[in-house]
């Protein structure tokens, strides 16, 4: 086996991969999130106050990331050109946290996040 990536991430959870096989890795440990591309190369795409443990990601069908944050219950747009960080919702009454392993995201999302799982810390 050999190692992918051995820099530029901290606290890596959740990952989402484009059309084009870039990797996209929340990285809860300091609260960014990096683009790997199929060569290996890592970069930040995005800092933003917004984030607090982001932990899971999902592409919409309008070509959107989303990320859930561990730390609260918002849910984040993120642009994938530009890294632009926004909030799309905040689910109230911690429902985030309730759909837990066995919920689903669909109410979130649509298209291609249709159905994506959530797991243990939150994420989809």
């Amino acid at each position: 086996m050999t190692r992918f990536v051995d820099r530029g991430l901290r606290g890596p959870v959740g990952i989402a991969i484009d059309a084009t096989d870039n990797l996209y890795v929340c990285n809860c440990g300091g609260n960014f999130l990096s683009k790997i591309t199929p060569a290996g190369e890592v970069e930040t795409l995005a800092e933003s106050e917004l984030f607090a443990c982001p932990n899971g990601s999902n592409f919409g069908s309008d070509g959107i990331l989303y990320v859930t944050n561990f730390n609260h219950q918002d849910l984040l747009r993120v642009s994938p050109e530009t890294g632009e960080v926004s909030r799309f919702t905040t689910v109230p009454g911690g429902a985030l946290d309730n759909l837990g392993a066995r919920g689903r995201a669909r109410d979130c999302l649509e298209g291609p996040g249709r159905g994506a799982r959530r797991g243990r810390r939150g994420g989809f």
